[in-house]
């Protein structure tokens, strides 16, 4: 029985979708044939989309032609699952919505000028030395080195700074 040139589209998109997922079993010729049959008289952009968003989507091709007819078809047929709201998550969208928070404008930035400003001068010198450890030109002394990018005043802290000083002194 020869296929018409529709019935072969539609085979090599059955195909095709298998094939993107490696570690799936190929579809049989038998089993081929019923996705074929099923899925012949629908427009073949449809198809193609149905394909695209099944590879796009999943982990894992469709196990039955039911679901896939309904991606097809448009009903949505199957997504990846999702993570439940948390507790609460829908009571604070409501108050939220009601208060129309996010609609009006933006509060004002905080007024900051009180605080001091680093002088660009020493600006230049930090980006520097953060240059210059980032590319490993400087490196800090492997006895004191530990690597906790959340220490606030450990040796490494302090030798930063002290590099940063010599630095400072030598730039006058």
């Amino acid at each position: 029985m020869t296929k018409t040139k529709k019935e072969t589209e539609v085979s090599r998109l059955v195909v095709g979708m298998y094939s993107a997922f490696p570690r799936a079993t190929m579809i049989s010729e038998a089993a081929l044939g019923i996705w074929v049959f099923a899925l012949k008289d629908y427009p073949t952009k449809q198809i193609r989309q149905a394909v695209s968003k099944v590879i796009n989507s999943q982990d894992w091709p469709p196990d039955s032609l039911n679901k896939f007819l309904g991606i097809v078809s448009g009903g949505g047929g199957f997504t990846k699952a999702e993570e439940a709201d948390p507790p609460g998550y829908r009571d604070f969208l409501k108050q939220y919505r009601e208060e129309g928070l996010g609609r009006g404008p933006s509060p004002e930035p905080p007024d900051n000028s009180h605080e001091p400003k680093t002088p660009a001068y020493k600006a230049s010198i930090w980006w520097k030395l953060i240059r210059d450890i980032s590319q490993g030109r400087v490196r800090c002394p492997p006895s004191i080195r530990k690597g906790d990018i959340y220490a606030t005043d450990d040796a490494e802290a302090r030798w930063i700074k002290a590099e940063f000083e010599k630095r400072l002194r030598a730039s006058r």
